[in-house]
């Protein structure tokens, strides 16, 4: 016997990401990632050090979350002191 009285309807959330990555590409770099099942922000982030990690540009980018649901690749501050450069 199915009971017909007992379908579950799934309420299918759309999420919006945004990955900038214009700041290291010195031109326009966008990804826009939508997505129709459960992908948290978290995991993104993941992904991305792991691609960097991957292609060995973990060590110049860092990713930060600029806004909810924006993402930045930015390069790491580089201070170099100028008193060990003459030495």
């Amino acid at each position: 016997m199915v009971n017909k009285g007992s379908k579950k309807v799934q309420k299918q959330t759309i999420k919006k990401f945004v990955l900038d990555a214009s700041g290291p590409n010195q031109r326009e770099g966008k990804v826009i990632i939508v997505t129709h099942v459960s992908f948290s922000g978290r995991y993104l982030k993941y992904l991305t050090k792991k691609f960097l990690k991957k292609h060995q540009l973990r060590d110049w980018l860092r990713v930060v979350s600029a806004t909810k649901g924006t993402y930045e690749l930015r390069f790491y501050n580089v201070v170099v002191d100028s008193a060990n450069e003459d030495a």
